[in-house]
């Protein structure tokens, strides 16, 4: 996952690296298809809106077969008023047309719903200070089931 986004990191001069207090050990059943995707956009987000210092991935297992992985940069933050704001579609922190990075707005939105999809929660944390950046926490199960497709047999 970091060899991918690892080019656009070096680009900018930023270490990317997962946290040495990982846990390497842990293993998740899920689509890996989809949470990769999800990891990659929470990623390539944490290098756009950071301009130096870095990004850094955890695992941690938790109670309950539930894993956390976590993505925390030294960026720009998000102001608190809005850290829900940015799972709603279409939505940016910054809205003027001299903004920096660009987007649609649909990637968060996109993450949380196929993170929930797989019975875990995605949020953020910030305390809206440049250079304090901000963290997303992904928590799933460990055996993270797609709800839809389960949902589709049972009827």
């Amino acid at each position: 996952m970091t060899s991918i986004t690892s080019t656009l990191a070096s680009e900018k001069n930023l270490a990317l690296y997962i946290d040495p207090k990982s846990d390497a050990e842990i293993e998740i059943y899920a689509d890996n298809t989809r949470l990769r995707q999800v990891m990659i956009n929470l990623v390539n987000n944490s290098i756009k809106f950071t301009e130096k210092g870095n990004v850094a991935l955890k695992v941690t297992p938790m109670d309950g077969d539930r894993v956390l992985i976590t993505v925390q940069d030294t960026g720009l933050g998000i102001p608190t008023e809005q850290l829900e704001t940015i799972f709603q579609e279409f939505t940016q922190v910054d809205t003027s047309t001299t903004r920096k990075v660009g987007g649609t707005g649909l990637g968060l939105p996109i993450s949380r719903r196929l993170v929930e999809m797989h019975g875990g929660r995605l949020w953020a944390e910030s305390s809206g200070l440049e250079g304090e950046g901000a963290t997303f926490h992904v928590e799933l199960p460990l055996e993270a089931r797609n709800t839809e497709v389960i949902e589709k047999k049972e009827k």
